[in-house]
């Protein structure tokens, strides 16, 4: 999910459902002689001394002068300086680079085309730069994103990173990004080349999921599926963890063969309660039926993860599909209602029998945050959740903890 960001953050917790972040200056501004103000210091102002070419007087006139080298023995010397030195040079050039304000240098390696305005971009570290560091633990469970940086406008965006897909390497980055009208860094990430090395720092933790999470509504708008999908994949393998995404989509192009909307067939209190757990075998057919693509059309990539995410959990054995994502397109005139929401809340929440957590996510353009759980804020500093208004906030939903990313 893009958003502009100007600040570098820490990882977010949860705190009285809230994930906050710390924000600090983006720090690669120029000084005004046009040079870094990271990792330079200035020059000394001190004079030296003019050096003469009148002979030096011999302090101990008792003891000879040294022989002088022969010309061949300094020849030799220079010689071996310039080996070591070009040897040297030559190491701290092979050195991975990090720039002074952390950024690092990635590869474009592919870019797939979801719709006409949206892609994803695959990068790769480049051969003469450090890669981002994910070894630290916490990772694993959190929803994560890295700045990507426009050069000429020294201006930066956070995307967050796709889960992984089958066969991806180790190294690799994927995210979705949407050519916005007027974005500066999305609009020059498009018109990039395949090849081209892009600037780009992190991780960043949007939010971390908690161990015990029995129940997850995500609200996802356009290019927030991209977090929906994180979380998704987090807890595919948690049994005792169940996933619903709610997708709205302008137009049916960035949803290609994405169907399994229900809620406009059958809204009844006993379909609601059934529809958070429903047995292997009925999942399977409902697959089968709703998910066709219309004839002509193929599922676009996204879709295909998110039903193999779905269908991967409907196999397991557990006799429950965990994981189920519902597709609404305005064009299409199917929307997502608030009336859904509170159903879906209310009979999710009369499931969870124990202490473990049930998380509602808000994911997408601001307006369609704003619209559902209120805009975040800032305060001394520092990006906040900030109060839960909108439509959320006007149904008070008990015990699930609200999380605007």
């Amino acid at each position: 999910m893009p958003r502009a960001v100007s600040t570098a953050r820490l990882a977010n917790g949860f705190q009285h459902g809230c994930s906050v972040r710390v924000c600090l200056p983006i720090p690669w501004a120029l000084s005004n002689d046009g040079r870094s103000r990271y990792g330079m210091r200035n020059s000394s102002n001190t004079s030296r001394p003019e050096p003469t070419n009148a002979p030096q007087p011999n302090p101990n006139p008792n003891l000879s002068s040294k022989p002088k080298r022969s010309r061949t023995g300094r020849n030799a010397i220079m010689t071996a300086t310039g080996i070591l030195g070009g040897w040297l040079l030559a190491s701290y050039l092979r050195q991975p680079e990090i720039s002074p304000d952390g950024f690092v240098r990635y590869t474009l390696t592919d870019r797939q085309t979801v719709s006409p305005t949206c892609s994803i971009f695959s990068l790769k570290p480049s051969k003469r730069s450090a890669a981002i560091d994910f070894s630290n633990p916490a990772l694993s469970r959190a929803v994560t994103s890295v700045e990507f940086k426009q050069p000429q406008l020294q201006i930066a965006r956070s995307y967050t990173i796709l889960p992984p897909a089958p066969g991806q390497a180790d190294d690799e980055l994927r995210f979705l990004i949407r050519k916005e009208r007027n974005g500066e860094v999305s609009g020059y990430l498009h018109r990039l080349p395949e090849g081209s090395e892009i600037e780009v720092r992190g991780p960043f933790v949007e939010s971390a999921l908690p161990d015990d999470v029995a129940r997850v509504v995500f609200l996802a708008g356009g290019t927030g599926i991209a977090p929906a999908m994180r979380v998704a994949h987090t807890l595919q393998r948690d049994e005792r963890a169940n996933v619903r995404i709610l997708w709205a989509n302008r137009a049916r192009e960035d949803c290609i063969g994405g169907q399994g909307n229900r809620f406009s067939q059958d809204t009844t209190t006993g379909w609601w309660s059934n529809w958070w757990q429903r047995s292997t075998s009925l999942r399977q057919q409902e697959m089968s039926q709703d998910t066709e693509p219309r004839s002509g059309e193929d599922k676009s990539t996204i879709v295909q993860a998110l039903d193999q995410m779905a269908y991967s959990t409907a196999t397991a054995g557990t006799g429950e599909d965990r994981i189920q994502v519902e597709y609404f397109v305005d064009e299409e005139g199917t929307f997502i209602k608030p009336d859904i929401v509170k159903r879906l809340l209310q009979h999710g929440n009369s499931r969870t029998n124990d202490d473990r957590q049930a998380l509602l996510f808000v994911s997408g353009p601001e307006g369609f945050i704003t619209y559902w759980a209120g805009a975040k804020e800032w305060v001394n500093g520092r990006e906040v959740q900030g109060p839960v208004r909108g439509e959320v906030g006007k149904m008070q939903p008990l015990g699930w903890t609200v999380i605007k990313l």
